[in-house]
């Protein structure tokens, strides 16, 4: 006797990717004001960056559970392996769309940066986005690396 196996929703699927990109793009946001990394914030200061992140990692939650009533059953539509593709692929598109809306967020300082005296761009790694964005880091690289190969 066969097993009858419910067909998921193509949507909870969508659905699932999108929480977890909404969701760490939040996360994002709370970890660069922890961490003191500007160029990855969308706003400058400080407790309004953490507010944001926590309200749009709560807002992503809300939706999720509270747009689909049948979702809180103990029957899952997204298997394990499914989830899990889903769950990477959100998170790093989550982080290069972060990096790329801070960097438009921020042109000023993607199209200024500069790199501290007396050290390669790529030796500062996670601390050149102290200073500016990915794209503004990017940019330095590219821009000094005649520099920096005498």
């Amino acid at each position: 006797m066969p097993i009858d196996v419910p067909v998921a929703p193509s949507s909870w699927s969508l659905h699932y990717y999108l929480l977890v990109f909404i969701a760490s793009i939040g996360v994002y946001q709370v970890s660069s004001t922890i961490a003191g990394l500007s160029g990855i914030g969308f706003v400058s200061y400080r407790p309004l960056r953490l507010l944001l992140g926590v309200m749009i990692i709560a807002g992503a939650f809300l939706w999720f559970f509270l747009s689909e009533p049948n979702r809180n059953h103990l029957q899952h539509y997204v298997e394990g392996a499914q989830q899990l593709g889903f769950f990477l692929l959100g998170i790093v598109t989550a982080y290069i769309a972060n990096c790329v809306l801070a960097s438009l967020i921020q042109i000023g300082a993607t199209l200024a940066a500069r790199r501290p005296r007396g050290l390669r761009q790529w030796d500062q790694g996670m601390e050149t986005l102290k200073h500016t964005t990915l794209i503004g880091g990017i940019i330095g690289s590219i821009r000094h690396r005649r520099e920096d190969t005498v």
